[in-house]
């Protein structure tokens, strides 16, 4: 009896350890489930989503042109703005202040009648017209706007909806000025509301919105180039939120019985047969395979998975000439010639990320193909960089690689710490392109070679040195020849002595941009620029800033610089901001715009470095600039060379026809200065009058200098330190 009772005890023992465990599994199972539903969700709502922002940029580029087409029709109303009085079809009103700036600094605005006017007509005029207008301004000869009204239902009755349900449009404050399609009927998306919609940030973003009807609706957002608003598609998302839903419900719920079918069978077996041995494979699966659902999708959880590999190949790939295809071929063609790209990297390499258009992340791990990639990673670059051909089309390839070999040499093997030594492998071979006898298209970094990447590893902390004093401006003067005295300074941005940093200012410029602090360093920048420019204002000496192409993309750049511009309350011609010509080719119709409000405001725009790189005489007289300068890489030795001679004269003749200034840069000799002088240049700067100098002394130098005095005084050559502009 005792011995019944014993195996009855180790039997309801053995019964309820397998019920714990096929608890535990199950609820196992169902944890597992429940995440890979999620992690499922999510990549199919990702995959709908980057469609919809696909879509929606070609569908802004349509609704773009359709606005711009506008201004050739027929207005359904005509009117004129002069100070806040506005007129409209031979009526008065009072135009509101904000509406009544737009209208004057942008050329296109979407408003309401009512929108516009602070007084309704007694007939109740104004607020009986409740259409939304596009209403196109064109500036008359004495100050006034002359106004255009086209109704933005009758210009947008054809226009094809791309496969949404509907279209609005909103304004920088996230207003609905414009609503049009079936799905916005049920009255949900009404006009002027603020849905606290999330703008994009960069070209396309979608997002979903719920609405009081209790419907879930999926919207995709892009700016518009022709005017300052968001075009916007919207699709009711619910029935395909429910598909998708019901979809993997039923899959995960499969999924999880199987499981549950599978732990009993498992336990069964612990039960009748004892404890597995150490052996026993119970996972089904090998040491180092993972299934797509549990690789994770950045390049970073990738690393991190694959973190105890013996050595891994990190690297980053920079397609850098595409956008010179995308101006050459167009949009259609040049992805065409992307995918053959990232099909090339595929073939090499086992985890390829995208990062942005232009770039992408590579891993590899230890094994035989990352032996046979070490062996020819000159053989792998050199078949990224081969020329594309797509129909009749051959275009050449340019590619860059920076790659970092993650092993037990390197100081860590933290993913922070290798990605940012393959980022300085691809500086390396960018910046270092060209200036040596050996051509590379990439560098491998490894640990050993550190110091050979120093300068491409460096970290600096813009906003605290900002916050610390460590940034300075100086200003090199620009002299006008006519007038025999300073007319201008470039201002140039410095670090105090006292910060010891091994690196240039460009350097730091471009750190700037990189690391999202450009914006802090520019506005710090252009207030500085602006003070000083307030102190010598009347004297006819005007101050040119520098403006980076990645400042000028920025989202309410121009209102920004706007702000320290009126801050200081300076007058029309005071500031003038610098743009190199290679930036504007590259965005040409993204920032004319933007151009063309500053220049309205009496901001001067300069050209600069014209010359050296895409240098069309044609597209000058389409441009918002009122001076061109010269690169000094035409001025050097340009008293003996014909060639630099005949190019600065040509330059110099064409400014002139074209009524712009010509401002010839790097002046370091008599002899250059006599010869740009004889061909009739407007303003010379160089070390020849001056290197930057502090506040202080440029304001001196604007009521003493005269070159022909500087000239006598100055001091033998021996004695003079050359320095570079750049220092």
């Amino acid at each position: 009896m005792e011995v019944k009772v014993k195996k009855q005890k180790a039997h309801l023992s053995k019964l309820v350890k397998a019920f714990i465990l096929i608890l535990v599994l199950f609820v196992t199972e169902t944890v597992m489930g429940i995440m890979v539903f999620q992690r499922a969700k999510a990549t199919a709502f990702d995959g709908i989503f980057s469609g919809y922002a696909r879509d929606v940029a070609v569908f802004a580029e349509d609704f773009d042109g359709l606005i711009l087409s506008g201004k050739t029709m027929p207005p359904d109303r005509a009117g004129e703005l002069d100070g806040f009085t506005l007129t409209i079809d031979g009526n008065g009103y009072t135009a509101d202040e904000n509406t009544a700036r737009n209208l004057k600094n942008n050329e296109i605005n979407i408003y309401t009648l009512s929108e516009l006017c602070m007084n309704a007509s007694p007939d109740g005029f104004i607020t009986s017209d409740v259409a939304t207008y596009v209403i196109y301004g064109a500036a008359n000869p004495d100050g006034t706007i002359r106004l255009s009204f086209l109704s933005l239902t009758a210009l947008t009755a054809d226009f094809s909806l791309s496969g949404f349900d509907g279209l609005f449009v909103l304004s920088e404050s996230r207003r609905t000025v414009f609503i049009k399609g079936d799905v916005l009927t049920s009255g949900f998306f009404k006009q002027n509301v603020d849905y606290k919609i999330e703008l994009p940030t960069k070209a396309a973003a979608s997002q979903t919105i719920k609405a009081d009807d209790g419907k879930t609706y999926a919207i995709a957002l892009n700016t518009l180039s022709s005017a300052r608003f968001y075009v916007g598609g919207i699709s009711d998302f619910s029935a395909r939120q429910a598909e998708i839903n019901g979809l993997l419900t039923r899959v995960i719920t499969a999924l999880v019985a199987i499981g549950a079918v599978a732990a009993i069978g498992i336990v069964i077996g612990v039960y009748c047969t004892g404890k597995p041995q150490e052996n026993d494979v119970v996972s089904g699966k090998r040491d180092g395979e993972f299934s797509e659902t549990e690789k994770k999708e950045t390049l970073a959880g990738v690393y991190e998975s694959l973190a105890t590999s013996k050595r891994l190949l990190v690297g980053e790939i920079l397609f850098e000439n595409i956008q010179d295809i995308k101006n050459a071929f167009g949009r259609e063609f040049t992805e065409k010639v992307r995918n053959i790209l990232i099909d090339r990297v595929k073939k090499r390499f086992a985890h390829v990320f995208q990062f942005d258009y232009h770039n992408l992340g590579v891993i590899e791990s230890d094994g035989k193909n990352l032996d046979l990639l070490l062996r020819d990673l000159d053989g792998a670059v050199a078949e990224f960089n081969k020329a594309v051909k797509i129909d009749d089309n051959a275009v050449l390839i340019s590619v860059k690689c920076g790659f970092a070999l993650s092993d037990d040499t390197m100081e860590t093997r933290g993913y922070d710490y290798v990605m940012s030594a393959a980022d300085a492998a691809l500086k390396r071979a960018v910046y270092d392109s060209g200036q040596y006898l050996e051509h590379k298209d990439y560098y491998l970094y490894r640990e050993a070679q550190k110091k050979l990447y120093a300068k491409y590893l460096f970290k600096i902390d813009i906003p605290k040195m900002l916050a610390q004093g460590d940034f300075y401006l100086e200003y090199q003067p620009q002299y006008g020849i006519k007038e025999d005295r300073i007319v201008g300074f470039e201002a140039l941005f410095r670090v105090n002595k006292r910060v010891r940093i091994n690196v240039s200012m460009a350097e730091i410029i471009g750190y700037a941009e990189q690391s999202g602090n450009m914006v802090m360093l520019g506005e710090f920048i252009f207030s500085e620029g602006m003070r000083f420019a307030k102190s010598i204002e009347g004297k006819g000496v005007r101050v040119s800033l520098n403006v980076s192409i990645i400042q000028l993309m920025q989202t309410g750049f121009v209102e920004n610089f706007l702000k320290i511009y009126r801050h200081y309350d300076l007058k029309p011609d005071s500031v003038s901001i610098e743009i190199t010509e290679s930036y504007l080719m590259q965005t040409e119709g993204e920032t004319l715009k933007k151009l063309e409000i500053l220049q309205e405001n009496g901001i001067n725009i300069h050209l600069d470095d014209f010359g050296t790189k895409y240098s069309s005489f044609n597209y000058l007289k389409d441009l918002p600039i009122s001076a061109i300068k010269i690169d000094r890489s035409f001025i050097q030795n340009v008293d003996k060379n014909e060639y630099s001679k005949f190019i600065t004269k040509t330059i110099i003749n064409i400014a002139k026809n074209l009524r712009l200034k010509s401002i010839v840069e790097g002046v370091e000799t008599k002899e250059e200065f006599a010869v740009v002088k004889e061909q009739g240049c407007d303003a010379v700067q160089g070390f020849l009058i001056s290197k930057s100098v502090d506040e202080n002394k440029a304001r001196e130098m604007i009521d003493s200098y005269r070159y022909a005095e500087a000239k006598e005084k100055e001091e033998p050559a021996e004695n003079i330190d050359i320095l570079t502009e750049e220092d």
